[in-house]
This record gives C-alpha cells, structure tokens and sequence, in this order.
C-alpha cells in the first residue's frame, strides 16, 4: 500500500453500518488513483426527467436495491452500472467517509466510500452516465468558489469546485468537502 493510501485510510472511517430502516439509502464510491498526484472519477449524468440530480458532475454511485446486502454492495453494484468498473476486482476499499443527506431528498441516507486504484481500469458510462474522467483532487481543492446553477426550476447560489469549464456543486461538493477537511499531507 502507498503511504498516501495509509495516510488516507487511517482516516477514514472503517465500520460498516446497515442501511437505515427508516427511509431509504444511497451509496456512492470515490474512486482515487495516482498520476502525478491524487485523481478521483467524476461523472456527467444525463438529462433525464425525474431525476433529482440530473446533468450534474457526481460520484458514482446511486440507490441501494433490496438484493444490497449492506451500503458498500450499492457503491460497488452502482459503480458497476455507471462507469463499468469492478470495485471488487481493480480497487482496494480504504474506508468511509460520514453518512450525508442530500438537502433535496432530506430523507436519503448517502453512504460514500473511497477506494483506490489497485490495477488499470478504464471507465465506460453507462446507460445513465454522458461522460466519466478523472479530475486532480489538489486542482479541484483550490478551485473552491460559489456559483450560481440552476435547480428546480430557481437560481441557486452555491459553494463549489470547478473542474475544466464543469460546476462541482450539492452533494457531491459535500463530499468532497469531507475528504478535503480530513487534513491530508497529500493534498
């Protein structure tokens, strides 16, 4: 193991909780790798009708399916989905990061794990996926602003990250805030 991947999963969190009974429950993965530095996969999702996080920059990730035994089985079969990558076969888990509730669907449940690159993998979008690439997780911290997007139908001004031209905003700016707060030297 790299010494930025230690340094990262000794702070992360390592249990694994259940998924809530009281509502439902979602699970994205930040996949990190290193080239030239840390990168994590973002995705573009598509413009679909229903969707509440339609046409944003996210994790991978999504709604936990009764078959899921437990919140990091939705991360890895979600991640499978979206971007055709095998957690379980090119990345190492190295932990969690707290539980977040999108302000949007404030009785969801986000569980995000992080795992890193063990071998070379290459992400294909899926069905529900316009474009996945890797972002420099050092760029994408300095990049801290405010912006203003459009979200259900209003103008929102919200904090954000930019990466090549793309507004980092919501849940997914929450995470990554949590990742970036954690104090890491490789960062």
């Amino acid at each position: 193991m790299a010494s930025w991947e230690e340094e990262l999963q000794a702070k992360l969190r390592q249990d694994e909780p259940q998924a809530p009974q009281d509502g439902p429950s979602a699970a994205v993965a930040l996949l990190l790798r290193w080239r030239d530095g840390p990168e994590g996969l973002l995705i573009h999702r598509i413009e679909r009708e229903g969707d509440p996080w339609s046409g944003q920059i996210a994790l991978p990730g999504g709604m936990r399916d009764p078959r899921d035994r437990s919140p990091v089985e939705t991360a890895r079969r979600e991640t499978l989905e979206e971007v055709t990558l095998d957690v379980e076969g090119s990345f190492l888990f190295l932990g969690r990061l707290p539980r977040v509730r999108p302000v949007n669907v404030s009785q969801l449940t986000v569980f995000p794990y992080v795992f890193s690159l063990r071998k070379e993998a290459s992400p294909r979008p899926g069905v529900e996926v316009q474009e996945a690439f890797w972002a420099s997780l050092p760029a994408l911290r300095s990049s801290r602003t405010t912006r203003t997007v459009q979200a259900g139908g209003r103008e929102l001004r919200v904090p954000a990250y930019l990466v090549d031209g793309r507004v980092v905003w919501g849940l997914t700016h929450r995470i990554l805030t949590n990742l970036f707060d954690l104090g890491l030297g490789f960062l």
